[in-house]
């Protein structure tokens, strides 16, 4: 249970953010208590507008920096080697910043929150610090960001792992770079 505490605890050490992801299996708020580097909150966005709220409002009072949509997994991609493994997330280990992907994990039903710039902009406006948009690979989604007023973009494609078909991140940053012009 000490994975992402002691992982705080490692970046404050190396004077590195922590980017938290809301499936984490202990609290921000848990975090935030150790930490000792900027933490950043990764949201796995929720179908529940109200649930995406709380999570903001969440990572704002536990003195998060930033705030990482995650734009880049509206579908899980096949993970052949944990269904042939049969891995399900363990029961003791508990998501206590997003019950509803804990229920969906146990059972083997996870389902992922497909975004739109209406949904971005809400998060943009709820938010009191910088949003990043975590997943951009295309220069115009780069570009869409910047003209909507999000604070940065991570150029990733999920470590590869979702959609095999994804550009390699390096590939596609120098156009987005060139694209936003340092917005």
């Amino acid at each position: 249970k000490q994975g992402e505490t002691a992982t705080a605890r490692g970046a404050g050490q190396a004077e590195a953010v922590f980017v938290v992801s809301s499936n984490a299996t202990v609290s921000i708020e848990e975090i935030a208590r150790v930490a000792t580097a900027p933490l950043w909150l990764q949201l796995y966005a929720q179908s529940d507008p109200g649930k995406n709220r709380e999570i903001i409002g969440r990572a704002q009072a536990a003195g998060c920096k930033a705030l990482v949509v995650t734009v880049d997994t509206p579908a899980i991609g096949p993970r052949n080697r944990e269904q042939r493994g049969g891995f399900k997330l363990p029961t003791h280990l508990n998501l206590p910043m997003n019950p509803q992907n804990q229920k969906e994990r146990k059972q083997g039903s996870h389902q992922r929150v497909s975004l739109t710039w209406k949904e971005i902009e809400a998060f943009r406006a709820l938010s009191k610090i910088p949003v990043v948009l975590k997943g951009i690979l295309h220069p115009d989604d780069a570009d869409e960001a910047a003209k909507r007023g999000m604070d940065g973009v991570l150029v990733s494609n999920h470590g590869g792992r979702n959609l095999d078909t994804a550009p390699a991140t390096i590939s596609a940053l120098p156009a987005i770079v060139d694209k936003v012009a340092g917005r």
